[in-house]
């Protein structure tokens, strides 16, 4: 009588059938850059991609081309599949980092990146300096409570 089971063969585990994830790379000028997009890959918990959040220097904020070169030297490393670099549009440097970096993989922010933030509390389409930006968000954060007592957010970025 026949053997009307599956073969050994056709009970195996199929090999290499998952497609490996994206990699995204994101270079970024500063620690608010940094926040940002940290706490924005933990809401969103995308399963499919994996991104990796460098700042380019420690501190309060950077230098655009810093952020560029560590892009490219992090991406000859690391071979990621996307690579975006980050960084504010008000930097004397801006327009050297623009140059140096390939146009897909420039995200930059005028005046600054801190309008990001501002844009989640409040709208406006008026163009506005970062000091404007600034002096905003330390209003909108007092009034939330989100910063400590004493700590303004002009001085951090002072």
């Amino acid at each position: 009588m026949p053997h009307k089971g599956k073969s050994k063969n056709e009970l195996r585990r199929k090999q290499g059938a998952r497609k490996p994830k994206d990699y995204f790379l994101i270079v970024v000028e500063g620690e608010t850059e940094y926040q940002y997009f940290q706490s924005l890959k933990e809401e969103l918990q995308l399963v499919t991609t994996k991104i990796k959040v460098v700042p380019a220097s420690r501190g309060k904020s950077g230098d655009a081309r810093k952020v560029v070169q560590e892009g490219k030297r992090l991406q000859e490393k690391e071979k990621p599949d996307r690579l975006y670099c980050v960084f504010d549009g008000d930097r004397p440097e801006f327009e050297i980092a623009c140059k140096m970096a390939r146009d897909d993989e420039q995200i930059f922010s005028v005046p600054c990146f801190d309008l990001w933030f501002l844009l989640h509390f409040e709208y406006t389409s008026r163009p506005l300096t970062s000091d404007q930006v600034y002096q905003k968000l330390d209003r909108i954060f007092k009034n939330k409570d989100i910063l400590k007592r004493n700590e303004s957010y002009t001085d951090e970025k002072g």
